[in-house]
């Protein structure tokens, strides 16, 4: 497959032709154009230019064609594995992907958050706990909404701000919006000492780009996952917020994408980015480079194969965790236990091996799982207690894993 050469790079291969290889592509039959526009950035002066504006299109070309095909075939795919799975295994690679992602989205921006620390925020929201640390409370409780088909639906300007209130809801902000609903001064993007990107100048120039944008997103006229991306880009060249613009960015990206694939895709964004963030920030960078002439080509390109990669280590994850649980049933069997203990077993064993970082399941939960009651529940696990094959910790909730013995089998086969 020929590899898309961007303007910049035609520009430095062939200045001689530069304007009309510009012209070729703003004129091909095939362009596809988004009606938002963008001033490029001098990376020499650090300044946007402001005499200058592109509208942003791209060329559909073959690799995105391909690209395209590949992530809704494995988006199919993904959601048959999840259909086929346990309830519980279900579950907890939801809550495991999620802790993933939620940890990589602060992680991006320098926030200090560890997996553990994510998991108890998705513990304390889906068992509603009053606690009185809710660090990272509003973050889960947005993208869970996911799950349940409860999207974000922007059709004004003030609902930026709501997600951005919402999802930064109970954490301590460096710098709070100063304007009626975003920021009102200009604010600068650094790499080390070097501005790499400057957001639009004022309030009214963000709201005035944020409309734009919303007839964007609601638009009929572009391909949703190329869409999907030019959005995302050109919400990040806005920065309407001094703080949480790459968490609100990446957000209404994934809310998007969980519309239009499968929700374990659409929360995989973050995480994908995290493993590279060089190979997300460099066709930001490119976009707004003067010779690229505002050709989302490569950006559309670069972002897709992020998507695909998180795709591909969604069914990853689930095959191995499969093979795992094909074994962690023949270990069962070995045991020769009752029915009910078996059914606790096998619950459990789905908990360790799809959910490391998920909240565990209350043994009130379990009891509900195996249509069993709490009394002939706690029997059984009096009995795998004693034979050292679960243990107990949490008193309240009672919670109840696997015991190392049985987790030390599932090590043994990885």
């Amino acid at each position: 497959m020929k590899k898309y050469t961007s303007l910049k790079g035609f520009y430095y291969s062939d200045p001689d032709h530069y304007e009309e290889e510009v012209s070729k592509r703003l004129n091909s039959f095939s362009t596809r154009f988004s009606n938002l526009t963008i001033h490029p950035f001098n990376t020499k002066t650090e300044k946007r230019i402001n005499e200058k504006s592109y509208e942003i299109f791209y060329i559909p070309t073959p690799e995105i064609d391909f690209l395209k095909d590949q992530i809704f075939h494995n988006s199919k795919e993904i959601s048959k594995q999840m259909t086929n799975l346990p309830s519980v295994a279900n579950d907890q690679l939801f809550f495991n992907t999620l802790i993933f992602e939620l940890q990589s989205t602060n992680d991006i921006e320098g926030i200090r958050s560890s997996k553990k620390e994510i998991g108890n925020a998705v513990n304390n929201v889906i068992n509603k706990s009053i606690q009185e640390d809710k660090r990272f409370e509003g973050l889960v409780k947005q993208y869970l909404k996911l799950r349940e088909n409860e999207f974000n639906s922007i059709t004004k300007v003030e609902e930026f701000r709501e997600i951005w209130n919402e999802l930064l809801r109970n954490e301590e902000k460096d710098e709070s919006p100063d304007g009626k609903l975003f920021r009102k001064s200009q604010e600068q993007i650094k790499s080390g000492d070097k501005t790499v990107h400057e957001g639009d100048q004022n309030e009214d120039e963000i709201i005035n780009d944020l409309n734009s944008l919303i007839k964007e997103m609601n638009g009929h006229y572009l391909p949703s996952i190329e869409k999907c991306f030019i959005a995302h880009y050109f919400y990040e060249y806005i920065h309407p917020f001094y703080d949480g613009n790459g968490r609100t960015g990446r957000f209404i990206a994934c809310s998007y994408l969980a519309r239009k694939l499968d929700i374990l895709t659409a929360v995989s964004l973050s995480s994908t980015i995290a493993s590279d963030k060089n190979y997300y920030y460099k066709p930001f960078m490119e976009m707004s480079n003067p010779y690229n002439h505002g050709d989302a080509t490569f950006f559309i390109t670069r972002m897709m194969n992020i998507l695909l990669k998180g795709q591909e280590n969604i069914l990853s994850r689930i095959k191995e965790g499969i093979g795992l649980l094909k074994e962690a049933e023949n270990v069962i069997d070995k045991l020769k236990l009752s029915q009910q203990e078996s059914n606790i077993l096998f619950l459990l064993f789905q908990e360790y091996i799809f959910g490391s970082y998920a909240p565990k399941i209350p043994d009130k939960d379990l009891a509900q799982i195996i249509k069993t009651t709490r009394y002939r529940l706690d029997k059984s696990l009096e009995h795998l207690e004693e034979k050292n094959m679960v243990e107990l910790i949490s008193k309240n909730p009672k919670i109840h894993v696997l015991s190392k013995k049985l987790r030390n089998t599932v090590a043994q086969l990885q």
